[in-house]
């Protein structure tokens, strides 16, 4: 929803805050990332909560973990062509990454909090 409302008024929003041509064409230039930095960084913010609500602390270690890595093999790969705009891809890439690796241990999580219940243990209860 913000990044639609940026979309959407990205001009008039940045006319609130400045009338400066220089500070507004830079606006400009990296609103894109304005865009796309709380679309990839949602999902990743949600799964903390759940993490940390489930007071499972080692998943989020080691997502931050990976995605610090991967943030710093984007830094590396893309600071000398895209400058700044690298800075952003790496921190956008860092909040996805924490979106995927937080995902990857959904199940694991989900088998501890609900544990399923074996058909042999069901059998047992109706006979």
């Amino acid at each position: 929803m913000i990044a639609a409302s940026y979309y959407l008024f990205s001009d008039y929003i940045i006319s609130l805050f400045t009338r400066i041509p220089s500070v507004i064409d830079l606006a400009n230039d990296y609103g894109i990332w304005l865009i796309l930095f709380p679309l990839s960084a949602s999902v990743g913010i949600v799964f903390y909560g759940v993490f940390t609500g489930a007071t499972e602390a080692g998943p989020i270690r080691n997502s931050m973990i990976y995605s610090l890595i991967v943030f710093l093999i984007t830094l590396y790969i893309f600071v000398p062509s895209f400058q700044n705009h690298a800075l952003w891809l790496a921190f956008t890439v860092f909040s996805l990454g924490r979106s995927v690796f937080l995902a990857l241990h959904i199940p694991q999580l989900s088998h501890k909090l609900f544990p399923k219940r074996s058909v042999r243990h069901e059998d047992n209860r109706i006979s």
